[in-house]
């Protein structure tokens, strides 16, 4: 038996979910075809029902939303009016996430690599807690003589994924330990 070719696959999918989508559903219609293609339409209720489901079942952990994966200003001010913490990894998300009232207590940096100017404007701006997967990044963030919070993120296994991330990210529980002893004796608050 023949395979099926995947982008068959995926046009019947999207087609399928467009129509069950659009079903009985005269208004969306009618956005849906004003708006040039290609275009990205969302629905606030969907944003705010998810992430609602996310930290219900996440309850003890605080849910950062990572600006990189959708900047659009509506999505980030759903996001700061359900009162989630955000994720940024440029001096430019960082504004568009301020704009919208977002304390700096709310932000972190888990960015791998980060230019200078942008841990100083984090810092001027009151964000003082960043992701530090090598030791050049607690030198860094400790140049600027400031008592930042810093985190490692840890390399996880790859088994299951759909997506090859193991070697992408994070560090071995070994090297966390030994960079989060370095910003300690760096005057870096390890934070986790």
């Amino acid at each position: 038996m023949p395979f099926a070719n995947p982008l068959d696959v995926q046009w019947k999918f999207a087609e399928r979910l467009y129509t069950e989508w659009t079903e009985n559903r005269e208004d969306l219609k009618g956005v849906l075809e004003s708006v040039e293609t290609p275009s990205l339409v969302m629905r606030k209720s969907l944003i705010e029902k998810r992430y609602g489901e996310v930290i219900k079942h996440f309850d003890r952990f605080k849910v950062y939303y990572a600006v990189k994966a959708n900047d659009c200003e509506g999505v980030i001010e759903t996001f700061a009016n359900l009162g989630a913490g955000f994720e940024v990894a440029s001096v430019e998300e960082l504004r568009r996430v301020f704009k919208f009232g977002v304390s700096p207590e709310r932000v972190i940096s888990s960015n791998p690599v980060k230019p200078l100017e942008f841990i100083d404007f984090c810092l001027e701006k009151g964000v003082d807690r960043f992701a530090v997967d090598s030791f050049t990044e607690v030198d860094k963030i400790a140049r600027f003589k400031r008592r930042a919070r810093v985190y490692v993120r840890l390399a996880v296994p790859n088994v299951g994924s759909d997506w090859p991330l193991s070697r992408k990210f994070g560090v071995d529980t070994d090297t966390a330990v030994e960079i989060m002893e370095y910003a300690n004796r760096r005057g870096l608050i390890p934070y986790g």
